[in-house]
Parts: structure tokens; sequence; C-alpha cells
């Protein structure tokens, strides 16, 4: 049985829809669609591709852990994989490249999966919650962007949320380790911007409510993710440091 709970699984969804593509259709289009990207810009696209074959490449190294396999048969499609996935002209039709992810090498992947879904701990986070996530992420956004802030706190915060939601979206691709990273990322940066400008947070004003708002966020993120791969949560690490956070000390 194969779990989503591995980056083996996970790059096999994704190449399975990839596959199902007509042959006409230019790579630059399938990719769009399977990465739900609502235009043909192709900057997030190699972005994505990037992604994928971080998934190979991390297939590769968890399979050559496992013992009592034998690794060159379970590794013998990640070549093919990673040069369709390289394939520099999007502007080609997909059957151009549709060899590099055929039903031999889509079998050959489905194998790693099964291994790497007995051998993952990784438990996945429901769609429900990211979503959840989703939408308080959206609607932070938009307070913050119609709010009387300092400009320079209200792009910090934007961006800090861009952040969340970038990685909410690619949690189909990176699980639940990449939602860590972020949270990370965005607890450090934020730490980082409070020391270099400790006057733009005063206690009682509007970026207060806001930070609240995003401590709640990061909390229920953190949560999610700790469950889903059995660890600390990250804030906690970050929790005596609150007080000296404006507003996000109680």
């Amino acid at each position: 049985m194969i779990n989503d709970n591995n980056p083996a699984a996970r790059l096999l969804r994704i190449l399975e829809e990839a596959a199902k593509r007509p042959d006409n259709e230019p790579i630059l289009t399938v990719w769009g669609h399977v990465f739900k990207l609502g235009d043909q810009n192709p900057g997030p696209v190699f972005r994505y591709l990037v992604l994928l074959g971080d998934l190979a490449d991390e297939t590769a190294k968890l399979i050559k852990d496992v013992p009592d396999l034998q690794h060159d048969i379970y590794l013998r499609c990640i070549p093919s994989i990673k040069q369709g996935l390289t394939h520099p002209n999007l502007g080609n039709v997909w059957g151009n490249i549709r060899v590099h992810f055929s039903e031999k090498v889509l079998a050959e992947l489905s194998f790693s999966a099964e291994v790497l879904s007995r051998h993952s701990s990784e438990r996945p986070i429901a769609p429900d919650d990211l979503q959840e996530i989703k939408n308080a992420v959206d609607g932070l956004f938009e307070k913050v962007l119609n709010s009387s802030i300092d400009t320079e706190l209200k792009e910090f915060l934007l961006d800090l949320l861009e952040t969340i939601r970038q990685a909410v979206a690619e949690y189909r691709i990176r699980g639940a380790k990449g939602l860590t990273q972020s949270v990370e990322l965005v607890l450090g940066r934020l730490l980082a911007f409070h020391k270099r400008n400790p006057g733009a947070i005063t206690p009682g004003d509007d970026a207060t409510s806001l930070l609240k708002d995003f401590w709640t966020i990061v909390e229920q993120l953190d949560r999610l993710t700790s469950v889903a791969l059995k660890v600390k949560q990250v804030a906690e690490t970050f929790t005596p440091l609150l007080p000296y956070l404006p507003g996000m000390g109680s």
C-alpha cells in the first residue's frame, strides 16, 4: 500500500497526473495544470520542477538507506525522471518528453513508494486542516493590507504570510517538512526584524492585534506539523522570547 508520507509517493502522484495530459499540449501548459498555476508564467513552473527534482534525489537517498534491498532496481527510474524534469524548452509539446514518465518508469517509482511508505513515520495532514490554515492566512493578509500600520512593518508581515501561503500550496510536493521549515523561517525573520526595528511595534497599537492573529496561525501550523513529523513544536523554542515582542507575550 502506498501512503503519501514519503517523497517517492508524492512524486508519483504528481507524475501520474502529468502523464494523463495529451501529447500535443505544450510542456508549460501540462506543468501549469499539474501545479494548479493560473497563468503561463514559466518562473513558478521552473521552481516547482526544481522541487520535484529534489523529491527524486530524496527518494534515491532514502532507498539507499533501506537495508536488504537491491537498490539499483528501485533506482533505475530516477535518471529518466530527472532528465524529463530538466527539459529546458517548455514550449515543446508534452509528447516529446513523455517517454521519461512512461508506464514502466512510473511502475518502478511505485515500487520505491511502497517501500518508503512502510519505512516513513510521517503522518499526512488532512486537507481540511490545510484549507483552514490557508483561509486564515488569506483573511489576515487582507486585514494587514488594509491596515494603517507602519509601511515597512506592513510589507514585512505580508511577506511572512505569503511565505506560509506558499508552503501550504507546496505541501503536496514538500510534505510536512516544508511546512516546518516555513515556520522556522517566519519566526526567525520576525525576531530579527524586531531586533533591527525595536520601535516598530508598540503595545496596544493595531500591529499588536495583527501580530496576535499571526501568532495564532503559526501555532496552528506548528501543531499540525509536529504531529505529522512526531517532533517537538518549533514555536516552543521561541516562546521564551515572546515577551520581548509587544502584544505577543500573553
